[in-house]
């Protein structure tokens, strides 16, 4: 009796799957974070399966996945159906295979690709005295700071104009084209950060990259409510007696390690820093 209802009931979903079987217009997405054709169909494989979970419809969708960050595309066709697991239970499979990218897309993000070369995406932004922000510290270490860089940088850049060039450009079939994409800025006293663009409605927003702070050696900056550790390297004595002074300066207290990698001489080295802790 079991068997015979599994098997009405697999005969009525391939009914319905048969009835329901649809092809859809083709869909785009961006990925600027995917470097691998591999990554850009998994990214589509998790898409398709969120949107048919559950359903008993067999469908059927053509995926343009864009890169403009590294200026590539991929094409995909994928599918769903409804089918039974070795256990007997029902479960959604979805399938992506790579086709061939029509010259018209491939087109549209290599046109994408050269405006965000030349933009504020494709080289680093020195960020200014008159900005009010002295170092990447300020935004590390203090979350408030945030909002308040990403309004300075709208107000004194023509990135909104930017953005709504490439959206003109690339088309409007490449929602959030601008997603993920990410900018860095440099300061006077060689720290850096990086911020990451995201659509929010008709807007572009940046947010701040965790752990993407750096002081002029390239030593991780500590995101707020974070503390150092490990090994970080200096070009000078100075350079790690500055970063001493910022770290204290924050309220962290660390203990220095100088090993075999310290000079020291004024030519700096590597050295072990670890949070200070009493005995």
């Amino acid at each position: 009796m079991l068997i015979n209802n599994k098997l009405m009931l697999f005969m009525v979903i391939f009914g319905l799957v048969a009835l329901s079987n649809t092809a859809r217009a083709d869909e785009y997405m961006t990925c600027n974070s995917c470097t691998t054709a591999y990554e850009m169909q998994q990214k589509v494989v998790r898409k398709v399966r969120a949107i048919t979970a559950g359903s008993a419809a067999s469908s059927s969708y053509t995926y343009h996945v864009a890169s403009f960050t590294k200026g590539f595309a991929k094409s995909f066709t994928v599918t769903s159906r409804v089918q039974f697991n070795r256990w007997g239970e029902l479960e959604t499979s979805v399938v992506a295979r790579i086709t061939s990218t029509p010259e018209d897309v491939q087109q549209s993000v290599n046109a994408g690709y050269r405006m965000m070369s030349r933009s504020a995406f494709g080289k680093p932004i020195e960020v200014p005295a008159s900005s009010g922000f002295d170092s990447a510290w300020d935004i590390a270490r203090n979350h408030s700071n945030h909002d308040r860089f990403d309004d300075w940088f709208e107000s004194n850049h023509s990135f909104i104009y930017w953005t709504a060039q490439f959206v003109s450009i690339v088309g409007g079939n490449w929602l959030g084209g601008v997603n993920g994409m990410e900018i860095k800025f440099i300061f006077p006293n060689g720290s850096s950060f990086v911020m990451t663009a995201a659509t929010l409605g008709s807007t572009v927003r940046l947010s701040y990259k965790e752990k993407s702070a750096r002081d002029a050696n390239g030593n991780m900056i500590p995101d707020s409510g974070e503390t150092v550790g490990g090994n970080y390297s200096f070009s000078t004595d100075q350079g790690l007696q500055d970063f001493i002074n910022t770290l204290a300066a924050h309220g962290i207290e660390v203990r220095v390690i100088r090993g075999s990698g310290w000079l020291g001489g004024g030519s700096g080295g590597t050295v072990t820093i670890v949070p200070f802790s009493p005995r």
